[in-house]
């Protein structure tokens, strides 16, 4: 049996003001979601992966969303074919299930807790919730100073008029645009975690058959291109995946045409691997006496970033003493049975459409 892809989306980020996630959002076209509530350290990233490598062997194509702190802990999975998810409840930011018992199942890994053992060690447990929350709250704050020094930059470079703009992406949208069916999707391009800030820009583009990168001295003139170039697309009826910045949640880094296989890409962003076939297009330069502080700017970033990745390295470090406490106080046979129950209603949903 050919075995099926599995693509990493990142639905949540954390970001200068704050966690943001498109996971609502990304579950709207689904028929069954399986929502799984815990503490930290209970299994849910364990069960997401699981159900993840299980599908995959099994032929169907995944889109797992990485977790925000560490990529090893999947927060989600998304199994287009079945119209399936099963994802980590964080990932709702407050959102209530759309349809409880109908399309939503909530498995509770609360009900496995030895609760007189947690009970025991009250003091610590608050304690470490309480110092991960602080910890997320650096993270946010140094992702600030960092994207201040971006928009420092950014006011350097040399303006783009509005007329310019239309211009160019007037151009671009005949060169590329056909007419389509309508489906937007909202994703991150990546997100700051204690690996660094890691993209899948590169992943997601580079199987595209036409890519063009579009080049600017600053990031609000790249944002506002790719923000005209997806209104002229979803104008024409285009199914576009819309994927915004971790650094500034309502700016875009990417889009990407599914149906046309053809993808627009902020060129600034981290591992991208040009290509021979690639289309460069150049909005504005830097002007020539701010050049000199390109450097500058840059090391100044860098070290914004890695002192962001540190505190997430920090945050992480509490969160698994934190997560140390539910580990020690599951019950691990009844959690196996759950995993189990739940693979067993994939495998049933994936035996129906087969047999369609």
């Amino acid at each position: 049996m050919h075995e099926g892809k599995i693509v990493r989306l990142f639905t949540g980020a954390h970001t200068p003001d704050g966690f943001r996630s498109f996971g609502g959002e990304a579950l709207r076209d689904m028929e069954r979601v399986f929502i799984i509530e815990g503490a930290p350290g209970c299994g849910q990233g364990a069960i997401i992966g699981l159900a993840a490598r299980s599908m995959a062997e099994r032929g169907y194509d995944v889109e797992v969303w990485p977790g925000t702190i560490s990529a090893d802990m999947p927060a989600g999975v998304v199994i287009p074919r079945l119209g399936a998810a099963v994802i980590d409840g964080t990932m709702m930011q407050g959102d209530e299930p759309q349809y409880p018992g109908v399309r939503d199942e909530i498995i509770d890994l609360g009900e496995y807790w030895n609760r007189r053992q947690l009970r025991r060690h009250a003091a610590e447990i608050r304690a470490l919730t309480d110092d991960v929350a602080a910890g997320l709250r650096r993270i946010y704050a140094r992702m600030a100073e960092c994207d201040a020094v971006r928009r420092g930059r950014d006011d350097a470079a040399a303006a783009i008029t509005e007329g310019e703009l239309q211009n160019i992406c007037r151009a671009l949208a005949e060169e590329i645009f056909g007419g389509q069916h309508l489906q937007v999707r909202r994703f991150f391009s990546g997100a700051v975690g204690m690996d660094g800030w890691q993209s899948t820009a590169q992943e997601l583009s580079a199987v595209c058959r036409r890519r063009w990168l579009i080049y600017g001295a600053s990031a609000d003139s790249v944002a506002a291109a790719l923000e005209e170039m997806q209104r002229q697309a979803v104008n024409r009826g285009h199914n576009v995946d819309l994927y915004y910045s971790c650094w500034r949640p309502d700016k875009l880094d990417m889009v990407v045409l599914p149906g046309i296989s053809a993808a627009l890409v902020d060129s600034s962003l981290p591992d991208l691997e040009p290509r021979p076939d690639d289309r460069l297009i150049k909005l504005n330069e830097l002007p020539e006496e701010t050049l000199a502080a390109e450097d500058d700017w840059e090391e100044c970033w860098q070290q914004q970033l890695d002192a962001a990745v540190a505190e997430t390295e920090a945050a992480y470090q509490v969160y698994e003493r934190l997560a140390g406490y539910y580990r020690s106080a599951i019950d691990a046979e009844r959690l196996e049975g759950a995993a189990r129950a739940l693979l067993e209603e994939l495998w049933s949903m994936a035996a129906e459409r087969e047999q369609e």
